[in-house]
């Protein structure tokens, strides 16, 4: 993946959260094993965290404390009530970057009827 340091330091975390190898409660490495493992600075690092916490895969933050992966249903669950929510809207816009399109992708096969039901503007329905 290329892009800015603290993007695929968060991908790094984010695929190992989605993964299950980080699971709700445990810690991400101290900044400083993470600054290391990465070769990166403090700020890169801190970043990074923010990010995964600004997608709520980390809990909100606790000065000195390690990151902590947040509790709660597994990634694909709330991706799938999402989903659902929006194929009952009139209109959604989808925005996202790697790796979400493959989770979205996933979910997406489970209302592929759906998708497919869906009429798109200025064509006819299919049947």
């Amino acid at each position: 993946m290329s892009g800015p340091a603290y993007e695929r330091i968060a991908a790094t975390y984010r695929e190992r959260i989605h993964a299950g190898d980080l699971r709700p409660g445990d810690r991400l490495p101290a900044q400083q094993a993470m600054i290391r493992a990465h070769g990166v600075g403090r700020d890169t690092v801190r970043r990074a965290i923010e990010v995964l916490r600004a997608e709520g895969l980390l809990e909100p933050g606790v000065p000195g404390r390690a990151a902590v992966v947040a509790g709660g249903s597994t990634p694909a669950e709330p991706l799938e009530q999402h989903l659902a929510r929006a194929f009952r809207a009139p209109r959604v816009l989808l925005e996202a970057r790697e790796p979400f399109p493959r989770r979205l992708s996933e979910a997406l096969l489970h209302r592929a009827g759906e998708i497919a039901r869906v009429p798109r503007p200025g064509r006819e329905s299919r049947p």
